[in-house]
């Protein structure tokens, strides 16, 4: 059955750290050489190579003595000699399983995350335009897309943001349910700070102030959000003006202050301000979150909810793995039935030769033989085989039971294909 014949041998995240990871970092086009490779070898039929930050992996279909070629191979793609007991090597219905795990990102580092659905997405197809990904491979990987797609969609683990900037756009949308009308105010040019203003923009904000010590920093972080620099000497000004504040500077102590900010806040008239303190050290004083309709949270407030998120999606995932338990038995007959399916083309390509060859054997002896003759042996020949073939594909077709099809399978082709062992899959490749 041609499950048993599917194995991945990979790297990830659980198993090898980034300095052993990174000796398997491969360019695209490295990548394309391995396939190549991998696609040469006799025992292999197809391959699939998914290379990622946290995981790399190479998914073929053949025989299981493969396994220790596909090692060689890879071998002498790496940056370095690779320790065997960071290697993980599953076959059939356990490989099946994990492939459809990976692509619903519960194996992912971060469970929910929807990058990874991308990511086997482009190594199916780069495997595909290389001719390494075949009938089989092909059935797999869309399988596990279109499970990856289900459980992301129909389970609740990619709902809970595990990012700061993410979560931080979750935490002001608590209090400002509307953002179009929201003016934000960003102090410094620090990367989740960036990142924070990028995704309140996405949201709805129309307009970003940007105070920085140097301009030249300011303008680039103004010129990525389509904001506007203000001079940081003013803040306690456009405090009164902003909504939202992100401090996201490197400086050693705070940039904002009770004494500073009071003014501010009271001129406010009970406008709420939310302030995202992204800095460490901190940017903002603790004591500003006590003044009225100040709603202050800093990293590690952050940190705690992406931390409740995280156990979410981990209580959330039992629902995927349910999904890809059931999908993972579905893909395994599914791809029972394609051997079945190309058995019985095989089965009947494999007699029509045969009575082809006999039939031009023949008339080569009979050179005499008129059009109606000729045609009269035709038609015998033809239904002899018909015949012939008639029990076998009927009682291949009518099987319903995996066990009992495969014995059928494995009888078939002892009985009638020549070499039948040797050739389960041929033209498996699409």
């Amino acid at each position: 059955m041609p499950v048993e014949e599917i194995f991945v041998l990979g790297v990830n995240h659980k198993t090898a750290p980034i300095e052993v990871r990174e000796k398997l970092a491969l360019q695209p086009d490295q990548v394309g050489d391995l396939l190549n490779a991998l696609k040469s070898f006799p025992g292999i039929l197809e391959a699939v190579v998914l290379s990622t930050c946290n995981r790399f992996e190479i998914y073929c279909m053949g025989k299981s003595n493969c396994q220790k070629q596909v090692r060689a191979i890879l071998a002498s793609f790496a940056s370095d000699q690779i320790p065997s007991r960071c290697f993980y090597a599953l076959c059939g219905e356990d490989a099946v399983h994990h492939l459809l795990c990976v692509a619903s990102s519960l194996d992912s580092l971060v469970v929910g995350e929807t990058q990874i659905l991308y990511q086997v997405k482009e190594a199916y197809i780069r495997a595909k335009e290389r001719g390494a990904a075949g009938k089989y491979l092909g059935t797999l990987f869309q399988k596990a897309l279109k499970v990856g797609k289900q459980v992301l969609t129909t389970t609740d683990i990619a709902k809970k943001k595990v990012s700061v900037s993410s979560v931080a756009v979750d935490l002001v949308r608590e209090v400002f349910p509307h953002l179009s009308d929201k003016v934000v105010l960003v102090i410094g040019s620090g990367k989740m700070g960036k990142l924070s203003v990028t995704h309140l923009v996405e949201a709805g904000v129309k307009r970003v102030l940007v105070a920085n010590r140097t301009r030249a920093r300011a303008k680039e972080v103004a010129e990525k959000v389509g904001g506007e620099i203000v001079p940081l000497q003013k803040l306690d000004r456009y405090l009164c003006l902003a909504d939202i504040v992100i401090g996201c500077t490197s400086a050693p102590s705070a940039v904002l202050h009770r004494q500073m900010c009071a003014p501010s806040i009271a001129a406010r008239q009970g406008r709420p301000i939310f302030i995202i303190d992204l800095g460490v050290p901190r940017n903002v004083d603790p004591e500003v979150g006590k003044l009225p309709w100040v709603h202050l949270y800093n990293i590690d407030q952050l940190e705690e909810v992406i931390a409740r998120n995280m156990r979410q999606r981990k209580q959330d995932a039992a629902g995927g793995l349910a999904i890809v338990s059931s999908e993972t038995r579905k893909a395994a007959k599914q791809l029972g039935n394609l051997q079945h399916d190309n058995l019985i083309v095989r089965l009947i390509e494999s007699f029509e030769n045969l009575r082809r060859d006999e039939l031009e054997r023949l008339q080569a002896k009979l050179p005499d033989l008129t059009k109606k003759e000729r045609s009269e042996i035709e038609y015998a020949t033809r239904r002899l085989a018909n015949k012939i073939l008639h029990k076998p594909l009927s009682v291949l077709k009518k099987s319903t039971t995996d066990g009992k099809k495969q014995v059928l399978v494995e009888v078939i082709e002892t009985l009638f294909l020549n070499n039948g062992e040797q050739t389960v899959h041929r033209g498996s490749r699409t």
